[in-house]
């Protein structure tokens, strides 16, 4: 594997840290409703961007529904010569539960 998988809970760090660009391979309905901020639609152009942009090696963080099919857009990626690529593990259904089991936890506080 020549990119990392980024758990949940390790998301804002990397934000942070690193000001990824994110890409969200998820449908424009999908989108919609929630997506990471700053989050990018995976589109040709945008595609195109980063591999231009390769002698920088931006961080970037890749997303779809469920962590697999980003997978295989972190793999091109890192062909096209980026190095610095995560996929966010579980995808966009673990950070709802994610998001969701920790604004219960601040409920119970």
């Amino acid at each position: 594997m020549s990119y990392s998988d980024v758990e949940v809970t390790d998301v804002d760090a990397l934000l942070s840290s690193a000001d990824p660009v994110i890409i969200d391979m998820r449908d424009q309905q999908s989108q919609s409703r929630g997506h990471l901020p700053a989050a990018r639609s995976a589109s040709d152009e945008t595609i195109g961007q980063l591999i231009r942009q390769r002698r920088t090696d931006p961080a970037v963080l890749v997303y779809c529904y469920h962590g697999n099919q980003s997978r295989d857009l972190c793999s091109f990626l890192n062909q096209m010569g980026l190095n610095n690529v995560h996929n966010l593990a579980g995808g966009w259904e673990a950070w709802e539960r994610f998001k969701a089991s920790n604004s219960e936890v601040g409920k119970k506080a």
